[in-house]
């Protein structure tokens, strides 16, 4: 962002018009971030100035089903199956199976994740997780918990707020992020 733009905007949630320049919203590691709209990162910027955040981070945002696989089997390797099986509803579990069936099975790393793209694709990649939904209906973003520091929980607190004006459809802690659901205008 330009150091002169300013970055005003109106949210239907309460609040009056507000100057929100001073809040970067930019992808980690130099993530593409170009499909979360305008809207979704106006509201991820008042969160972080009600939050006393300067600059909101993103990890991760619409994927492939590719992307998707590639990202549970290394949640499976970093995290556990344990918490994977507390993460995912019905269609992912379903994935999740398709691993251990796999590795079971002496596949390869990349055939293993071949088969649960496929798995994605013959389920509906956004029965499995949402950051496969159409980015014109809703915006998903992870935020990590390391880019918040110690108040990560007022941060959450933020969010929650939002979900009672439907600005938020869900926010989840899982695997070191918090997962926001912005559906769009």
């Amino acid at each position: 962002m330009n150091t002169n733009d300013r970055v005003i905007v109106r949210l239907e949630v309460e609040y009056g018009e507000e100057d929100l320049s001073n809040i970067e919203v930019v992808g980690q590691n130099g993530i593409d971030i170009s499909l979360v709209s305008e809207h979704s990162k106006n509201i991820l910027r008042k969160i972080a100035k009600n939050s006393n955040y300067t600059r909101v981070v993103i990890s991760s945002t619409a994927r492939t089903p590719r992307r998707q696989a590639e990202i549970m089997y290394n949640n499976i390797i970093q995290n556990g199956m344990k918490q994977q099986r507390n993460t995912y509803k019905a269609p992912g579990q379903q994935v999740l199976n398709t691993y251990e069936n796999q590795k079971k099975a002496g596949k390869s790393k990349e055939e293993i994740i071949q088969a649960m793209t496929n798995i994605i694709n013959k389920l509906g990649a956004s029965n499995v997780s949402r950051h496969c939904a159409d980015f014109n209906v809703v915006n998903v973003v992870d935020i990590p918990h390391s880019s918040l520091g110690q108040t990560k929980e007022i941060f959450k607190s933020e969010v929650e707020k939002l979900i009672s004006s439907s600005k938020i459809t869900q926010v989840l802690d899982e695997n070191g992020y918090y997962h926001i659901v912005i559906p769009q205008p």
